[in-house]
Order: structure tokens, then C-alpha cells, then sequence
């Protein structure tokens, strides 16, 4: 689950809706390291982040509450929270972290659980040619065996994205997770390919007028067509316009709503 927190994780524009109520994160977390230290919770707000909480972790727990004026993803540590109304429960330890207890944190656990689970499966794949090496098998076999089954994950992966994505699209999750996997699938360099545009076809109003997914595809569309030649790159250098991080993700957006 780190990767997806640093890459997916390390995402966060968000979207936001106005709403009524409250959140009340109550967390635990087996890291010695923290005991008695200051943690925060963090948004982007003008593109900076921004504590807009903080307390100190005791005997392993740690809690925030607040009013929730728009419904947005935070970050605690490396952990997203969406901060919507109701109780939430973050568990942060060594292995496996999560917040449930409430809608769209419920979902974001799951589908990160899942995203997980194939990252576990790259990796076991990724160690089959030098375990067939070490048991002298025959490589030119285990190659072929290593390229189906790197297909299959993709092809996996790729459905799992788009249904999460699809699914979400009116939410502050669906553009969480796009922009995150754009992130990681292009090394943070805002492109396009058969996905994106797949994703784009089918999206939403609400979801294409979220500012920073509009930001996202309009400079992939200009990186494709200078990649094509079709334009040519501007006398005067434009600030870099990489996918956003998870903190990033974490800004509202004046256009998305739950």
C-alpha cells in the first residue's frame, strides 16, 4: 500500500461539495517513532500545504475532529483521509494502513487493498526470472511465461482503475485516483494514451471541469502534439505542470462535488 500512498502513495486535487456536519478521525499506530510526537493533518490550500490540525500520538492513539465545510482528501502522514461527515478509524502500522468508517473512505481503503494486491503480484513476478535461473530452468520458457503474465496484470490493473474511476467520477475519489495513476504511469510527466482517453470519453461534466484535471489533459494533449510535431515547444519556458501529488490531491476544487 506505500507505493500507491507515495506515488498514488505520492497524490491530491480534490474535489470538494458543500455539506453539513462533522468528521471525527480516531487513529492507532504501532510505530514507536511517533510516540509522543506531533502528527498533522494537511491540505494544499493555494497550491501550499497546510496543517490544519494537529495532536500528539499517546500510548499509540492519536485523534482530530473538526466541522466539515466541503468534503476533501487530507493527508496524515502519508495516509489520505477523506474528511467527510461522520467517525472515521485510521490504523497506521508497518504493514497495512487504512481509514474506514465512513463512505468514500470505505471505498478508497478497498480499492487501495486491491491496487495492492497486484503491486504484490509485479513484485512476484519481477523475482521469477532469477528464481528459474537459480533452479536452471529453461529461460527462454520462463520469458514467455513472464510476458503473459505481466499482460494479464496490466490488463488487470487497467480494469481495476477504470472501474474505480468510472464509478467515482462525481466524488473526490475518482479524480484522486486518476490523476494518481497518470502520476505513476507516466512518471509524473502529464501524457495521454489509449486509458486517459478512455477515461476522458466517458467521464462526467463534473468530472471534466474539475480544475485539475482539465490542467492535467490540456498539458498531455500539448506534450502528445509536441511529441508529434504538430507544435513546437514555446519560445518562453512554461512552469512544469507535473500530475499532483497526494498532498496535492488534497486541495479543493471549486468544480467537483461529492
Amino acid at each position: 500500500m506505500n507505493r500507491i500512498l507515495y506515488a498514488f502513495t505520492t497524490l491530491s486535487a480534490l474535489c470538494f461539495a458543500s455539506c453539513a456536519g462533522t468528521y471525527d478521525i480516531k487513529g492507532t499506530s504501532n510505530d514507536s517513532n511517533l510516540e509522543e510526537s506531533k502528527i498533522y493533518l494537511t491540505v494544499l490550500h493555494n497550491n501550499e500545504p497546510k496543517n490544519i490540525d494537529s495532536c500528539e500520538v499517546v500510548h499509540g492513539q492519536f485523534h482530530f475532529d473538526g466541522p466539515v465545510d466541503s468534503v476533501r482528501v487530507a493527508m496524515i502522514g502519508q495516509l489520505p483521509v477523506v474528511l467527510e461527515e461522520g467517525e472515521i478509524t485510521v490504523k497506521d502500522d508497518n504493514t497495512q494502513s487504512s481509514a474506514t468508517g465512513t463512505p468514500l473512505n470505505d471505498k478508497l481503503t478497498n480499492f487501495m487493498r486491491k491496487y495492492q494486491q497486484i503491486i504484490n503480484q509485479y513484485s512476484e513476478l519481477q523475482r521469477r526470472p532469477y528464481q528459474a535461473m537459480m533452479n536452471g530452468e529453461d529461460m527462454s520458457s520462463v520469458q514467455m511465461e513472464v510476458e503473459k503474465k505481466s499482460n494479464e496484470l496490466n490488463d488487470k490493473m487497467d480494469r481495476l482503475l477504470t472501474g474505480f474511476v468510472t464509478e467515482n467520477f462525481d466524488n473526490v475519489l475518482g479524480p484522486w485516483v486518476f490523476l494518481n495513476a497518470c502520476s505513476m504511469r507516466f512518471n509524473g510527466t502529464p501524457m495521454t494514451d489509449a486509458w486517459v482517453e478512455e477515461i476522458m470519453s466517458r467521464a462526467t461534466p463534473k468530472f471534466k471541469n474539475n480544475q485539475m484535471v482539465k490542467d492535467y489533459y490540456r498539458k498531455a494533449q500539448e506534450n502528445e502534439r509536441i511529441m508529434n510535431g504538430t507544435e513546437q515547444y514555446p519560445n518562453v519556458q512554461a512552469p512544469h505542470l507535473a500530475p499532483p501529488t497526494p498532498r496535492q490531491m488534497a486541495q479543493p476544487a471549486d468544480s467537483a462535488a461529492r
